[in-house]
């Protein structure tokens, strides 16, 4: 089963959408990106689990909304999860209508904290096919795939369309896996974490299969002076 992990671009003159990582959410005037750290465990998870992964940053990758669709319908996922924000959700809404409409075999997932406060608001207002609740995604899309695939028993949270299932939380899981530290043919570097700010150069990650992980070693180094937090990357994709 192919999985691809996006963020399709918003057509906006308000700046740069910052939705991962950030539970405030906001446009950047100056384009800044956010490590998605969830998600990147979401990835490796899935990706340790045997399936096949994509990765597609569309805003990251600063392409506009009709390539990042066409090279969406290109790919064709069984499976697509994206992240949204309350400011952000109805856009959303009409992007996951779009991507319905062009590909009509690929089920979407929607994640975020607005999901977990108005799940079926979403589910009225667009074509989604499965919500995830609760900050846990990073487990619950390797077990929704697993339901998919081999007929696993769901956790808790997960609403499914046209279903009308309750369910009781999971318990938490031991985290025994890293996150995606990088992608094929792209590096890290730069990285500054500075008065909670994280300012990055060009080391986004590109619309491609992820590689596996755990990495061989860490790429990402973290040092602190002075109350501010360095990241830098020390590594290309092997």
């Amino acid at each position: 089963m192919k999985v691809v992990i996006g963020y399709p671009p918003i057509d906006t003159n308000k700046g740069t959408p910052l939705l991962s990582q950030n539970r405030q959410f906001q446009y950047f005037n100056s384009p800044t990106y956010i490590y998605p750290m969830v998600p990147a465990y979401a990835a490796s998870l899935a990706k340790q689990n045997g399936y096949e992964v994509v990765w597609m940053d569309g805003i990251a990758e600063k392409k506009t909304y009709s390539i990042w669709l066409s090279e969406l319908m290109q790919e064709a996922p069984d499976l697509l999860l994206l992240e949204t924000k309350s400011p952000v959700v109805k856009k959303h809404w009409k992007i996951i209508n779009e991507i319905k409409a062009n590909l009509p075999n690929t089920s979407v997932v929607l994640v975020g904290d607005h999901m977990s406060f108005y799940p079926k608001e979403s589910m009225d207002g667009c074509k989604v096919d499965y919500i995830i609740t609760g900050g846990d995604y990073d487990f619950m899309l390797t077990d929704l795939l697993n339901s998919l695939t081999k007929g696993a028993e769901l956790p808790g949270g997960i609403w499914l369309r046209n279903k009308d299932i309750k369910v009781k939380l999971g318990t938490a899981q031991k985290r025994t896996y890293f996150p995606a530290r990088w992608f094929k043919n792209t590096t890290w570097m730069n990285c500054r974490l500075l008065t909670g700010t994280l300012h990055t150069g060009s080391c986004m990650p590109t619309k491609t299969a992820i590689t596996n992980t755990p990495p061989a070693r860490t790429c990402i180094q973290a040092g602190i002076a002075g109350g501010a937090v360095a990241l830098s990357a020390c590594g290309t994709t092997p």
